[in-house]
C-alpha cells in the first residue's frame, strides 16, 4: 500500500511547489494591481465602446479586449474649399467655380492598439498610442457654377475629373493647413487626462515611433 501511495505523495509535493512558485512570481503583479486597480477600472470604464487599450501593470498585461471598432475618431472639423477651372481653346474659353463645405473626421486606426503602462516605482502611466490620420472627408454641400465659349463646353468627363481635383485640393488642405490632426490627439489625451485625473500617477503620451510627451 505504501509502495502505491509514492507517486501521489509526490504528484502533491510538484503541485504545492508549484503553486508556491507561482505566488512568489505573481506576487508583485498582484501588489501593483491592488495599487492601480481603482485607476484601471475607472479607465476601462471610459473607454467602453469607444476603443479597448491594452492595460499593463509592471510590463504585465493585465486587461486586453478585442476593440470594439477599428477606427477611433476624436476630432471633427469643417473646411470650406473653392476651387475655378479654365480651359481656353481657338480663343473660345470655359470655366467652372467649385464651392463646398466639408466635413474632416480626424483619428487614429486601431490596428495598431493603444497601451496603457502603469509604473508603480515612478508613479508614471504610459500611453502609447499609433500616429493620427484624416479617417474621413465628407462632402457635405457642392454649389457649381460654369460658363461655356461657344465652341468650347464642358464635357460630362471634365466636369467628373473636376470635382475629383476639387475633393483632392481639400484634402491636401485639410491636412497641411489645417490643425485636425493635431486637435485630434489633443481631444485623445485630454480623455485620458479626464480618466486618470484622480489616480495620482504622472501621464506620458506618446506616438508609436516618436518620443515621450511628459504631462504635469
Amino acid at each position: 500500500m505504501e509502495k502505491n501511495f509514492k507517486p501521489i505523495i509526490w504528484a502533491l509535493a510538484i503541485a504545492l511547489l508549484l503553486i508556491v512558485g507561482a505566488a512568489i512570481v505573481y506576487a508583485p503583479v498582484l501588489l501593483g494591481l491592488r495599487k492601480v486597480g481603482g485607476s484601471m477600472a475607472t479607465l476601462v470604464e471610459k473607454t467602453k465602446g469607444k476603443f479597448s487599450p491594452v492595460i499593463r501593470v509592471d510590463q504585465t498585461i493585465i486587461y486586453q479586449e478585442k476593440s470594439p471598432v477599428l477606427e477611433l475618431i476624436t476630432h471633427k472639423q469643417l473646411l470650406q474649399h473653392r476651387m475655378e477651372w479654365k480651359s481656353t481653346w481657338v480663343g473660345s474659353t470655359k470655366s467652372v467655380t467649385l464651392e463646398g463645405d466639408f466635413l474632416a473626421s480626424g483619428g487614429f486606426n486601431l490596428l495598431d492598439p493603444i497601451t496603457v503602462d502603469f509604473d508603480t516605482k515612478e508613479k508614471v502611466v504610459r500611453v502609447v498610442h499609433p500616429a493620427p490620420q484624416l479617417m474621413a472627408l465628407e462632402l457635405k454641400e457642392l454649389k457649381t457654377s460654369q460658363e461655356e465659349g461657344w465652341w468650347n463646353k464642358v464635357s460630362d468627363d471634365e466636369r467628373n475629373e473636376i470635382t475629383r481635383a476639387f475633393k483632392a485640393e481639400a484634402r491636401q488642405r485639410i491636412l497641411s493647413e489645417s490643425p485636425l490632426l493635431e486637435n485630434a490627439v489633443k481631444d485623445l489625451h485630454a480623455q485620458f487626462d479626464v480618466a486618470l485625473r484622480n489616480s495620482g500617477y504622472r501621464i506620458e503620451f506618446q506616438q508609436a515611433g516618436a518620443k515621450a510627451t511628459p504631462r504635469p
